[in-house]
């Protein structure tokens, strides 16, 4: 859960774990209020980098979004992330009881 308003950035962290270089040649969101900032530089064997993806956090409710990841990675040359959650009303509070709970048995 995210509160309406709060900063939708999320990270994804990833490694190359094979013998050559990674490049990525493209990075896209499902829609316009998914942005993905993808590394444009080569991601050389051995060494981590990751993808930054903004999420617009004023549309409020339950959300599931994709990026798509397009590489020269030989296994899985195009990679879906996925972001899923809810946006959660800055004005909403928590549910309170204001009369205890009663255990009520029906009467035969």
């Amino acid at each position: 859960m995210i509160k309406e308003g709060s900063d939708g950035r999320r990270t994804f962290v990833f490694k190359n774990t094979g013998n050559e270089p990674l490049m990525i040649s493209s990075c896209r969101g499902s829609c316009g209020c998914t942005v993905p900032i993808c590394p444009t530089d080569v991601i050389l064997p051995g060494k981590t980098s990751k993808v930054d993806v903004m999420f617009d956090t004023k549309r409020l409710g339950q959300f599931q979004k994709t990026v798509t990841v397009v590489s020269n990675a030989i296994n899985f040359p195009t990679l879906l992330l996925r972001i899923r959650g809810f946006v959660e009303s800055i004005n909403s509070t928590p549910l309170q009881l204001t009369t205890p709970l009663l255990n009520v048995r029906q009467q035969r």
